[in-house]
């Protein structure tokens, strides 16, 4: 006569049930994250602490508030592409290079092309002599 040691048998089953739900509602999530030089995004205002006088509407660059909204919404255009190949929604993190201050961060995150997609901002003033942070 065989014996069954039921409580062994009921402790094995529910530690079974237990492994397998919890590996069968594991959601598994792709994430898509971009990295761009935005090639001296500067605002149009002069920072007397700063050097971007060539970055003003009177500098070398002759740099406008028409050639400013012009470059943000070609970034625009361009990141809220990014990632797109793999996540339908595009990126979820994107790192920034060669942008002047927090402003022309906020001026790019509300942008048509990327205000539906609410990113948060996180800016550090760099040491670069052109006044551009990393």
């Amino acid at each position: 006569m065989i014996k069954f040691d039921f409580k062994k048998i009921i402790l094995a089953a529910i530690t079974l049930l237990v492994i397998m739900s919890s590996t069968v509602f594991v959601k598994k999530e792709t994430i898509a994250i971009g990295f761009w030089n935005c090639e001296n995004l500067y605002d149009t205002i002069n920072d007397p602490l700063k050097e971007d006088d060539d970055f003003t509407p009177t500098g070398v660059n002759k740099w406008s508030s028409e050639r400013y909204k012009k470059k943000i919404d070609h970034l625009s255009e361009v990141i809220s592409q990014m990632g797109t190949e793999s996540v339908p929604e595009g990126l979820a993190v994107i790192g920034l290079c060669e942008i002047e201050n927090s402003t022309v961060l906020n001026d790019l995150a509300a942008s048509l092309k990327l205000k539906k997609r609410s990113f948060n901002i996180i800016h550090f003033d760099g040491p670069d002599a052109r006044s551009i942070d990393p």
